[in-house]
């Protein structure tokens, strides 16, 4: 294989392997798991407090992310570590994710210490693959080959669904735990191999030249985001809309089955479709950024998602949850889910196109720690809220998340992001 192309479907790969954990820990399973069976429900027999304790754990590792990532992300510019601290992160989430096999009903706090610690190297690990993109394709290219990376890693999301379905039923009942409990190994498994590709086939960046000790890196971060108020305007953009895909991703399982009784088949259905049509938009979105401004794609996705949860939150009201509304929810989940990857993929390309070669791992901790911190944020108020409302009502702050970047982008000219 030719050493260049080797390393674009190298760095692409790296979402087949990290979807695994996104889909079934974040997404799909654990988070139920969590709620209805580590936790249990409450004394009205909701699960409120479940959801709350999840919510708050994962803020919790995203906050640890947004404080270390940027630094990180400075270090592995000037010491060409780059590879050494993707390897690490891979290692730490591929470790904790084992060993949730062994937290069992009523083992809240063990499963607590160890979600947060495999959510924090599976979030490093994001935000160091996402810093090889300027090194591995040129800008022209940078908007395809990140939505092609996105819609692939989804088909990983789908073989790993697939696998856990097989394996433990998805049947989220105390008398299959011990099937439940693979969960855990499976992700460990399915990353630790799926990111060899990566990890072997990466060439690592050549280090900045830079005078002074390693104390002042964090100062040239921020003076980087200072020097940029393009990059700036990005950042706070992706801060809102990362936070509304944030509820959606860690809430969606939860959701479908509180609100919408879905169980069984149409669980499975309902996720297994989720990444079809996840990979499709990524597909298509990323296309679209080689032949319109990203900026205005970026735009689209945002629409997309606020009409997308409208409808959702009608569904119950008008069809219920029998007869047509699972299928209506379905259908209008499968919607949303065009703008899943996709909206993130138009993130990550932006920050891409504000980044040279030599600053790429400075600007990409930047941009982990504006999506860190927008997963604490919006994941600690949608908690919070939920609590003292349903759920279905906690889910439409959401629109708040994605109509602000829509304010935000009315004061960037979109061709700071020309790739010709």
């Amino acid at each position: 294989m030719n050493k260049s192309r080797r390393e674009v479907w190298g760095w692409c790969l790296f979402d087949v392997a990290n979807s695994s954990y996104t889909t079934l820990i974040i997404t799909v399973a654990y988070g139920v798991i969590f709620s209805k069976l580590v936790v249990g429900p409450d004394a009205d027999g909701s699960f409120r407090m479940g959801n709350a304790l999840w919510a708050w754990a994962l803020s919790i590792s995203w906050g640890v992310v947004a404080v270390a990532g940027p630094l990180l992300g400075g270090l592995s510019d000037r010491k060409a570590i780059r590879k050494k601290l993707l390897a690490a992160s891979v290692a730490l989430c591929v470790l904790a994710s084992f060993l949730l096999k062994y937290c069992g009903p009523g083992d809240v706090w063990p499963a607590l210490f160890l979600i947060c610690i495999s959510n924090i190297g599976y979030a490093l690990s994001e935000n160091f693959i996402s810093a090889f993109l300027p090194h591995v394709v040129s800008k022209q290219e940078t908007g395809r080959i990140s939505g092609l990376s996105w819609g692939i890693g989804y088909l990983g999301g789908l073989a790993s669904v697939i696998l856990a379905q097989l394996l433990t039923g998805l049947d989220y009942h105390l008398e299959n735990w011990d099937r439940l409990s693979l969960i855990g190994p499976i992700v460990a498994v399915f990353f630790a191999v799926a990111s060899l590709p990566s990890l072997l086939w990466l060439k690592e960046p050549r280090a900045e030249a830079r005078s002074g000790q390693d104390l002042r890196v964090l100062a040239e971060i921020f003076s980087a985001l200072k020097s940029s108020s393009v990059l700036a305007k990005v950042l706070l953009s992706c801060f809102f809309f990362q936070g509304g895909v944030a509820i959606v991703i860690s809430f969606t399982a939860l959701y479908a089955e509180q609100e919408m009784g879905l169980e069984g088949s149409m669980q499975a259905m309902l996720f297994l479709s989720l990444q079809i049509s996840a990979a499709l938009g990524a597909f298509f979105f990323g296309w679209l950024q080689s032949h319109w401004q990203p900026l205005r794609v970026l735009n689209a996705t945002l629409y997309l998602w606020m009409v997308a949860l409208v409808g959702i939150a009608l569904v119950k009201p008008i069809f219920g949850t029998t007869g047509a509304g699972p299928w209506v929810f379905l259908g209008l989940a499968n919607f949303a889910g065009l703008g899943l990857g996709a909206t993130q993929s138009c993130g990550r390309v932006l920050v891409a196109l504000t980044s040279s070669e030599g600053e790429s791992g400075t600007h990409f901790g930047l941009w982990g720690m504006s999506v860190k911190l927008a997963q604490v944020v919006s994941l600690v108020l949608f908690g919070t809220v939920q609590i003292f409302f349903p759920i279905q009502q906690a889910m439409l702050m959401c629109l708040v998340f994605f109509a602000v970047p829509l304010i935000v982008h009315r004061y960037i000219d979109p061709k700071h992001f020309s790739v010709s």
